[in-house]
Parts: C-alpha cells; sequence; structure tokens
C-alpha cells in the first residue's frame, strides 16, 4: 500500500491484494481454488478536522479453476463523513 500528500492536503491511498482461497470437500465436490486479486484507489481530504471527503475506486479479479473465465467487478465509494463534537 502507497500513500502519498498531493495538492492541498488531498491525500492518495493505493495498493494491490492477492488471496489463495483453497477448499477440499471431500463428501461431494472434491478440492476446489481459485486466485482473488485486486488494485484500488482512495482520495481523501479533511476539511478543518470536521469533514473528511472521500472517494475510492477498486478493481476485483476472481481467477477460478481452468476451463472457467476470469471474473472482474468494479467497486467505487463516496462519503461525506463528519464529526458532530470534537474532544
Amino acid at each position: 500500500m502507497i500513500t502519498a500528500l498531493l495538492w492541498e492536503g488531498f491525500e492518495l491511498v493505493a495498493g494491490a491484494d492477492y488471496v489463495h482461497r483453497f477448499a477440499d470437500y471431500k463428501n461431494n465436490y472434491g478440492e476446489k481454488k481459485r486466485d482473488d486479486y485486486g488494485i484500488f484507489a482512495e482520495f481523501k481530504k479533511d476539511f478543518n478536522q470536521d469533514v473528511l471527503l472521500t472517494f475510492g475506486v477498486r478493481e476485483q479479479f476472481i481467477d477460478n479453476e481452468e476451463g472457467l473465465p476470469i471474473m472482474t467487478r468494479f467497486f467505487q465509494a463516496r462519503g461525506l463523513p463528519g464529526r458532530s463534537m470534537k474532544t
């Protein structure tokens, strides 16, 4: 994961992940496996410690067993959380 400060207080968090999944269903299905990997980025801007603006994107890849297609999913997220009380 990489974090970088951009212009005027904007922050960029970017990275990638990988998960290998394996299960042995001895009763019916036998061994099943797949590889999941993805890339992501999130932009953040904190306004006076009261409001945080976020926007993120992620591309997820699911690489199934041989003979099955690689599935992809695109996710986006945005938010504008605020703090109601100062501590």
